[in-house]
């Protein structure tokens, strides 16, 4: 509280670094690993900080999937490893989430842990580690784009 002409207001804080523009991402992002397999998938939920807010382990139907992710609060971008179930998830997911990234991850070496993999998908969205991303679209067609392959398309319409 702040004390301005004879009476207490409460004062305005900026927290360091607080987005200042529109179009930058807010203090109320949620980021969301999902890590599918056939029979259930792995949910992972990180704040814009980097803290691990959550975890799910939810059978694999939209229903039940689209139930927890609309549970986390706005704005939810979410990202998922290309896969069998890839273009499905994007397909029932996307119009619940602002952001849907499907992202080619490489093979990992050692045991399997899906909470971890869900959170380290997680992870690699808010900090925008993810070099390879493949967009599903409808009816099936998919485009990889990597980030060399932006910037060159970028220069040719340039010049």
């Amino acid at each position: 509280m702040a004390f301005s002409a004879g009476r207490w207001q409460p004062a305005v804080v900026r927290r360091a670094g607080s987005p200042s523009t529109e179009g930058e991402r807010q203090w109320t992002d949620r980021y969301i690993g999902l890590d599918a397999h056939t029979s259930s998938c792995t949910i992972a939920t990180i704040g814009q900080s980097g803290k691990r807010l959550r975890s799910h382990v939810v059978e694999t139907n939209a229903k039940a999937l689209i139930e927890v992710i609309r549970a986390v609060p706005k704005d939810r971008h979410l990202c998922l490893e290309e896969g069998p179930h890839s273009n499905w998830l994007y397909e029932v997911l996307s119009p619940h989430v602002q952001e849907t990234v499907v992202a080619l991850v490489n093979e990992s070496r050692g045991p399997k842990n899906n909470k971890l993999d869900a959170f380290g998908l997680a992870e690699q969205l808010r900090i925008g580690a993810i070099r390879t991303k493949v967009y599903k679209k409808r009816g099936g067609a998919m485009t990889r784009v990597t980030a060399a392959a932006t910037v060159l398309r970028a220069w040719a319409a340039i010049w």
